[in-house]
């Protein structure tokens, strides 16, 4: 038979055969203490199923003591004998205490692993991942400013200056800018900005290019952009190469090999001596926005050399006017033109 504790709705069960029918027993509640007052009667009363709540166990008699002893009604002002639960009973509600904190704990645990992985996934692996795969590109000219805007003619957003052989790494590029970043020693050092897209080569182009002054003067002395577009693309259109190391070459991609025939390169005097390899002079087109450029090829080989000539457009894109040979270890003195009989525009050179 289950009784309830009136205190705190515990079930007991009790065995109605060890009490005495239609007298009023009491017995204490294991978990409160409270006394229970129950009278069994002869006949059985019809009882309608008790639901088991899961919140409030039903402790059976047994578990408290071996056995609940019939004890008489006490008066009100009789001192209560006051009842301690078991051990087991104690036990399996700290059992049931641990293991709800080892639960929280464990799932502290996970949450803090979960938002850490994704941490580590959103600010750490995924941008390593992109700077990984993102292309390299190299400045070309003596010095680039790298914005952090893409506004020109301004100082207020200028973060560099990026010297010549500068390798960014490049994510986004279209004709005109570059969104690119520049690692430094630590990623706390690492700078990301604007540059334009007009000053940057391939990794292939550059180091082609970079092979083809043959001294630290000839840097000096062909200085602008368009210039240097016009020598590396003239190597390449004749598959030329300069002097590059080979191990250096495969890993720029570079798919022109070297031999007899095809290496080539610049030598100059330093800047403003003349003559020199370099001249520069409006022949082509006068009233041109930029003066052509003449410059002087040397094979490394045979120590043969040619002269080319080019002219630019007004937007900078370069063509080749002319190219014969020139006198071994010759020097460009002066230049001009004259026309043939033909209608043709000729340029000479001494």
């Amino acid at each position: 038979m289950k009784i309830k504790c009136q205190e705190c709705n515990t079930y007991v069960d009790i065995d109605e055969n060890e009490y005495e029918k239609e007298i009023e027993h009491s017995i204490e509640c294991p978990l409160c203490s409270s006394d229970i007052h129950f009278t069994i009667h002869k006949e059985k009363p019809k009882v309608e199923s008790i639901p088991v709540v899961p919140s409030k166990p039903v402790v059976k008699a047994t578990q408290v003591a071996s056995k609940i002893k019939q004890k008489p009604k006490q008066s009100d002002n009789t001192p209560k004998e006051p009842v301690v639960a078991p051990e087991s009973s104690v036990l399996i509600n700290d059992s049931r205490s641990g293991g709800n904190y080892k639960g929280v704990i464990i799932g502290i645990i996970a949450l803090i692993a979960i938002i850490g992985g994704y941490l580590y996934y959103d600010n750490v692996y995924l941008p390593e991942k992109i700077d990984a795969e993102a292309p390299r590109t190299y400045t070309f000219v003596s010095s680039l400013v790298m914005r952090s805007s893409k506004v020109t003619g301004a100082d207020y957003n200028k973060v560099a200056s990026l010297p010549y052989g500068t390798e960014l790494i490049t994510y986004n590029q279209d004709r005109e800018w570059a969104e690119v970043k520049l690692k430094g020693k630590g990623s706390s050092d690492d700078v990301k900005g604007y540059v334009s897209s007009a000053y940057l080569l391939s990794k292939s182009d550059f180091f082609l290019l970079n092979s083809i002054f043959g001294n630290a003067d000839a840097k000096e002395v062909i200085i602008t952009s368009k210039c240097r577009l016009a020598l590396l693309n003239y190597f390449k259109e004749k598959k030329y190469i300069g002097k590059i190391d080979e191990e250096m070459r495969k890993d720029a991609g570079i798919s022109i090999v070297p031999n007899s025939s095809n290496q080539w390169q610049v030598f100059t005097k330093q800047k403003d001596v003349k003559p020199n390899t370099v001249y520069f002079k409006k022949l082509i087109n006068p009233s041109s926005k930029f003066t052509d450029f003449a410059v002087i090829i040397t094979n490394l080989k045979s120590n043969e050399q040619k002269l080319l000539y080019f002219y630019f457009d007004d937007d900078e894109t370069p063509h080749l006017a002319t190219e014969f040979p020139a006198p071994y270890s010759g020097y460009i003195r002066s230049m001009d033109s004259y026309i043939d009989y033909n209608g043709n525009k000729v340029i000479r050179a001494e």
